[in-house]
């Protein structure tokens, strides 16, 4: 597991870290934070390799690539890999379903704003159902969050919650 680590599927858009300590900062939480790499899917707002619509497939790869890629950096096995996969896989078509049900409510937003008349309860109908879809969205989120930390070692959870303490810190 701690070999190489793996190259990212279809070379993601990076920035280079102005400062090699925030670089450090980012380290060791990918694995919990991989997790949260599905707020991207359910919100379909993530852009991977420059692509503004990447494929399911394309997703899938990036998340697992995540996954391993944390995992290295926090000392995991390749069982806790196999059975974040697995938490993955059971999270991830309501995911893809939650993304298109969110692309279709943002146009539809788009269009109800920019018509010529635009129907304010229309709008306001139409926000409100964001709420919602966002709700459940952070809902299926959570639950595999906290399905994922429990295949992680309490040291392993300090370590990750040690850096994240450390990037919101003052």
């Amino acid at each position: 597991m701690n070999e190489e680590t793996p190259k990212a599927p279809e070379t993601p858009s990076t920035t280079p870290s102005r400062c090699p300590e925030g670089r450090r900062r980012r380290r060791g939480g990918r694995a919990l934070v991989a997790l949260l790499v599905l707020v991207g899917v359910f919100m379909a707002g993530q852009a991977f390799a420059g692509r503004r619509n990447p494929s399911d497939e394309a997703i899938r790869d990036r998340v697992s690539w995540a996954l391993e890629k944390g995992l290295d950096r926090i000392d995991g096995t390749d069982e806790q890999l196999a059975a974040l996969e697995t938490i993955v896989d059971a999270h991830f078509p309501t995911a893809l379903t939650l993304r298109k049900e969110a692309r279709e409510l943002r146009m539809k937003l788009a269009e109800a704003i920019l018509s010529e008349t635009p129907d304010k309860a229309a709008i306001e109908g139409l926000r409100k159902q964001l709420v919602g879809l966002f709700d459940r969205a952070t809902l299926e989120l959570s639950t595999a969050v906290e399905e994922g930390t429990g295949v992680l070692t309490a040291e392993q959870r300090k370590v990750i919650l040690d850096k994240i303490s450390a990037r919101f810190a003052g």
